[in-house]
């Protein structure tokens, strides 16, 4: 992907989903609030070799 993606804020306007424009694929997330220290990005994009080797957190959605 090149160029720059498209924020998109909806919902309780706690978080901004950033997006390819071209394809529609969503590239990361990143708060609005700025003391809220977290982001997400879309680790699918890579190459699994980057991070296969990552701890990673499972989350189903039914958890939280």
């Amino acid at each position: 992907m090149t160029g720059e993606g498209i924020g998109y804020v909806h919902g309780d306007k706690m978080l901004a989903l950033f997006h390819c424009p071209t394809c529609g694929v969503i590239t990361h997330w990143s708060t609005i609030d700025p003391d809220y220290d977290r982001m997400g990005i879309n680790l699918r994009l890579f190459d699994p070799r980057l991070w296969e080797a990552l701890p990673r957190k499972f989350v189903d959605g039914a958890s939280w």
